[in-house]
C-alpha cells in the first residue's frame, strides 16, 4: 500500500533550504511568520518552531525571546518553556523574575500562569520580595483561577529571597 501525501527522501538540509525560499514568497506561502519588536508574535513562532521541528527557526526565536526579555513578556515565555521543555529559557525567565520579582508577581501575566509554570518560582530562594508580597500574590494567583483544584501554591513550604532571609523570613504559601 503506497503512503498517503508526498513523501521526501534525502539530506534535510536542501530541504530547509527549499522550504525557507517559500517563505515570504506571495505566490507560495498563506502563512506569514511575523518577527521582530512584535514580541507576542515571537512568542507563536517559537511554539510554532517547536510544534513542527524547525529546530533553527526555534533557536532564533529563542535567542530573541530571551534578549527581549521584561516584566510584560517574562510570564508568558515562562508558560511556553514549561509547556514546550524548553529548559534553558525556563531558567532565563526564572532568573529574570528573580531579579524583578516585586514587577513580575504583580503582572497579568504572574495570574495565568499554570501550575506547573508557577511551581519553579515557588521552589526559588532568589526572589527579592518579603514573605507578605509573595502570600498576596500567591492569593490573587489562586483568585483568578489558574489552578484547577490541583492544589496550587498551598502547602509549598518556601524561602524568600536574600532580604527576606536576613530578616529569618520562611513561610508557607
Amino acid at each position: 500500500m503506497e503512503p498517503l501525501g508526498l513523501v521526501v527522501h534525502g539530506k534535510a538540509e536542501p530541504f530547509s533550504a527549499a522550504l525557507r525560499s517559500l517563505v515570504n514568497n506571495p505566490r507560495y506561502s498563506d502563512v506569514c511568520f511575523v518577527v521582530g519588536q512584535e514580541r507576542q508574535e515571537v512568542l507563536e513562532v517559537l511554539t510554532a518552531a517547536v510544534e513542527y521541528g524547525l529546530e533553527e527557526l526555534r533557536e532564533l526565536c529563542l535567542q530573541f525571546v530571551v534578549k527581549v526579555l521584561d516584566v510584560e513578556l517574562v510570564c508568558e515565555a515562562l508558560q511556553v518553556a514549561v509547556t514546550f521543555g524548553l529548559g534553558p529559557l525556563q531558567e532565563r525567565c526564572v532568573a529574570f523574575i528573580e531579579a524583578h520579582s516585586q514587577e513580575a508577581l504583580r503582572s497579568q501575566g504572574f495570574l495565568e500562569l499554570s501550575a506547573a509554570a508557577l511551581l519553579p518560582l515557588l521552589r526559588s530562594d532568589k526572589l527579592c520580595v518579603d514573605e507578605a508580597e509573595l502570600v498576596r500574590a500567591a492569593r490573587s494567583w489562586a483568585r483568578v483561577g489558574a489552578v484547577s483544584g490541583a492544589g496550587g501554591a498551598q502547602g509549598h513550604g518556601r524561602r524568600c529571597g536574600p532580604q527576606a532571609q536576613r530578616a529569618g523570613g520562611r513561610t508557607s504559601a
